[in-house]
């Protein structure tokens, strides 16, 4: 039959099961570690509890892992490439290469190309005189 204990629930099991449902999974799954070490050498109630904050937390973390793949790879997908270039000036050099890229949001490729394209020309940087 189901064990009978006299002994009360463990607070910090209670607290990392609310944690990782309602706050943060990483945290639940930490109270979660915490409060299963409490149990086993206390025998107090809550091992349950403490076990759903763990699994919890796990899921949060690989929900929120593939999640991030799912979001880089999309957007090395839809990503728009910048020439390299030069802008030089009388403040210093501006450089940047072919490697660095970036997509705009609402913007198609060829309206975003045609945006960059007079970056591809060095220009000078010039400063406003300043009032004496």
């Amino acid at each position: 039959g189901p064990a009978t204990s006299t002994s009360s629930t463990n607070g910090l099991a209670i607290a990392a099961f609310i944690v990782s449902i309602a706050l943060n999974g990483v945290i639940g799954l930490i109270l979660g570690y915490v409060a299963r070490r409490q149990i086993n050498e206390s025998h107090q109630g809550g091992r349950r509890l403490a076990i759903a904050a763990i699994v919890i937390g796990w899921v949060e973390i690989g929900l929120g892992l593939a999640a991030a793949i799912v979001y880089v790879v999309l957007w090395l997908r839809t990503r728009v490439p910048i020439k390299s270039g030069r802008l030089s000036g009388t403040s210093g050099t501006i450089a940047w290469s072919s490697t660095a890229s970036f997509r705009i949001p609402g913007c198609s490729r060829s309206r975003a190309a045609a945006m960059f394209a007079p970056l591809e020309k060095p220009t000078a940087l010039t400063r406003p005189a300043s009032k004496p």
